[in-house]
């Protein structure tokens, strides 16, 4: 069975999530002040893995092994930040 989850992110460079192995991540969005990542997993997946998220500002620098995963806006759209998903 497939199930539409929510993770709570930070506003850091780096940042570790665990989520079921196999898990598609569909996009990140502000929600409550919070940015928050959707992903979709299979709920009867047994084993966990560490998701390593990028988050990078307009203008800074990003290596080469990242997926783009989604943009938002805080701060009423003055600050701007990209996330990435970082691949092994």
């Amino acid at each position: 069975m497939k199930a539409v989850y929510k993770y709570p992110l930070r506003i850091d460079d780096y940042q570790s999530v665990l989520m079921p192995m196999g898990a598609k991540i569909l996009c990140i969005k502000v929600q409550n002040g919070t940015p928050c990542l959707w992903a979709l997993i299979d709920k009867e997946q047994t084993y966990d893995e560490a998701v390593t998220i990028r988050c990078a500002g307009t203008g800074h620098d990003i290596k080469d092994n990242v997926e783009y995963i989604d943009t938002i806006m805080v701060a009423g759209g003055a600050l701007v930040f990209h996330f990435f998903k970082v691949l092994d």
